[in-house]
């Protein structure tokens, strides 16, 4: 299901006050979560996502930064195989920011600020100039921060 019909069905009724154009949203997702979703996922959840926030919004994804992908190999996943299985330096596409675990199925995408911009502003279901994106970088992490126009009108 979508995030908006699970929400309306599950949570908030659809003239709740969770709705309404006064309720200050703010939709996120924390740092790998969005780095392992398969690909073809990826756009309809960030979709979901602004459409939850709303006119007046917040969305915000936390990822890990490709820049950072080196590191993430070092100190990370070599030193935690518990996690995603054993892995080695092959397994790490360092420029494109991939990871394929050989010895399990976990696989991880980090992310550049022009890759998460381009992305979230081509889902956008809005006029882009209803939309401001701006980026934190925290150690690993990088936040794009998503703020949707009070008076934006947006669309399924």
């Amino acid at each position: 299901m979508e995030l908006n019909q699970v929400l309306t069905k599950n949570c908030y009724s659809a003239d709740d006050e969770f709705w309404a154009p006064t309720t200050a949203r703010l939709t996120c997702m924390c740092m790998n979560t969005f780095g392992i979703l398969p690909d073809f996922i990826r756009k309809e959840c960030v979709k979901e996502m602004m459409l939850c926030a709303g006119p007046g919004g917040k969305m915000i994804i936390g990822c890990w930064h490709r820049d950072s992908l080196r590191t993430g190999y070092e100190q990370f996943y070599s030193k935690h195989p518990e996690l995603c299985g054993v892995c080695k330096e092959s397994d790490f596409d360092f420029e494109k920011g991939n990871f394929n675990c050989s010895s399990s199925d976990y696989t991880s995408h980090w992310w550049t600020q022009d890759e998460l911009r381009q992305m979230i502003a081509e889902v956008f279901p809005g006029k882009p100039e209803d939309l401001n994106i701006s980026f934190e970088i925290i150690g690993v992490g990088i936040f794009a921060i998503c703020d949707i126009a009070k008076d934006a009108t947006l669309t399924r």
